[in-house]
């Protein structure tokens, strides 16, 4: 009897809406579209009971169903000591395991006993978002490079029409669009849009996302001094889309030591919005040059991004920048293509176990 494609999804999906939840359910869709599907949604917001009743759960599906393979996304925090619950199972009902990676923290700073853990299951596939992650990752764990599978964000980034491009009759335009923290560099931003602006730059800017409570009222008093700059709210679906499309640039000015490879700079740069950004994670591979520019946080990084604003201005400069950005995400995207249907067939093919 020919065995079916069973695979067990496990990850939190929205909401919240973040980069890791949003990823996981566009994993989850597509390979929903390959394969039967039974997802467990591991969102913290579910509460103490639904953790805890979820491996009773996960044991009953896996002995009854008998699944070919299980996917789960990595927590960064204290929720992987969990996620590894569901991967030792998954290895004593000798399931196939592929782990997806979106985090830096526990490479950033290694710990002794995740790597304890790793060797638990010495031939889980390992699924990362960039060729650096990949390589930081092998090496800080010991976990052999074949089995690691690089798997760029940009292959879950739908193409949509964009604008024709032309040269732009305006002042430039620059954004800013993130969840509105400190930790995400929003008074990185205003900070480097004030000494632009003093220094001759003719520039407005947009901001959009929501405000972290902690931060609001210094952050309304700062833009209280910064008129060129408006607030907008929160941003999502198409209103997120069209946000990015009517900005000459994003800039993305993070201090998260643990940023990864932000879907955000795909969607600016699918917009043909060339994306400054500081260096971290995955992001000096997601912006080539000519596409924006990336910065490592020194001494003069705020006066490189106002060069590169300044730059910007002319616009020559900006049109040859929005089409080298546009390029590179259509690139990124075809790469990220393969690289997903090479993993959907490993995801998907049968177990070395007979079929019964």
């Amino acid at each position: 009897m020919k065995k079916r494609n069973l695979i067990v999804f496990m990850g939190p999906l929205p909401p919240p809406v973040h980069g890791f939840s949003e990823i996981n359910l566009r994993m989850l869709d597509m390979l929903q579209n390959h394969a039967e599907v039974f997802a467990f949604d591991l969102s913290p917001r579910h509460g103490t009971i639904h953790t805890l009743l979820t491996p009773i759960k996960f044991t009953w599906k896996v002995i009854s169903k008998k699944p070919n393979s299980l996917y789960i996304g990595l927590s960064g925090g204290i929720r992987q000591w969990m996620d590894f619950t569901y991967i030792v199972l998954a290895k004593l009902f000798g399931i196939r395991v592929f782990i997806h990676h979106h985090s830096f923290a526990y490479i950033n700073t290694p710990r002794k006993t995740l790597k304890a853990r790793f060797q638990i299951v010495p031939d889980a596939m390992h699924i990362v978002l960039c060729e650096c992650m990949k390589s930081k990752l092998s090496n800080t764990y010991s976990i052999p490079e074949k089995n690691v599978i690089v798997l760029s964000n940009a292959a879950f980034i739908s193409r949509t029409a964009t604008t024709p491009l032309q040269q732009k009759t305006r002042k430039l335009t620059a954004g800013f669009l993130s969840n509105i923290s400190r930790e995400k560099g929003i008074f990185e931003f205003l900070t480097i849009l004030e000494k632009a602006h003093l220094s001759g730059v003719e520039i407005n800017a947009k901001i959009a996302g929501p405000v972290s409570p902690e931060i609001q009222h210094e952050f309304k008093e700062r833009l209280k001094l910064l008129p060129f700059i408006t607030y907008i709210g929160a941003v999502y679906g198409e209103k997120k889309l069209e946000f990015l499309s009517s900005i000459d640039t994003l800039i993305f000015p993070t201090l998260y030591a643990n940023e990864a490879e932000p879907v955000t700079i795909f969607e600016a740069m699918e917009q043909a919005t060339p994306v400054i950004a500081f260096s971290r994670g995955c992001i000096a591979e997601q912006i080539p040059a000519g596409a924006g520019l990336v910065v490592k946080s020194t001494d003069n990084t705020h006066q490189e991004v106002i060069d590169y604003l300044r730059y910007l201005a002319e616009p020559e400069n900006l049109l040859n920048a929005k089409k080298s950005s546009h390029s590179a995400f259509i690139q990124a995207s075809a790469t990220g293509g393969v690289q997903l249907r090479n993993l959907f067939e490993e995801i998907t093919s049968k177990n070395t176990q007979k079929d019964e």
